[in-house]
């Protein structure tokens, strides 16, 4: 099975919380990280086999792009924007 990944955000931006789908493995481990439009780590998740989504609380997120990127093993699989407002 290969790996997917999607990350459930409104097209006009967010302002409380997200969400990200994946299907895994049951050996998978993925590393959702989160950041800053100035490279600040904001968040980190990681995305185990047993699950398949994860909710992600924004509230005390500050107005602003994101950008995202999914790792696995260390190796970028995924990436993305994500608009606070």
């Amino acid at each position: 099975m290969r790996n997917a990944i999607d990350t459930l955000v409104n097209e006009n931006g967010i302002s409380t919380d997200y969400w990200i789908n994946y299907q895994l493995t049951t050996t998978d481990q993925l590393k959702f990280e989160l950041y800053s439009a100035t490279g600040q780590l904001i968040e980190q998740k990681n995305l185990y086999g047993s699950f398949r989504s994860l909710r992600v609380d924004c509230t005390s997120y500050q107005k602003g792009v994101y950008l995202y990127r999914v790792l696995k093993r260390g190796v970028m699989i995924g990436s993305g924007t994500l608009v606070v407002y």
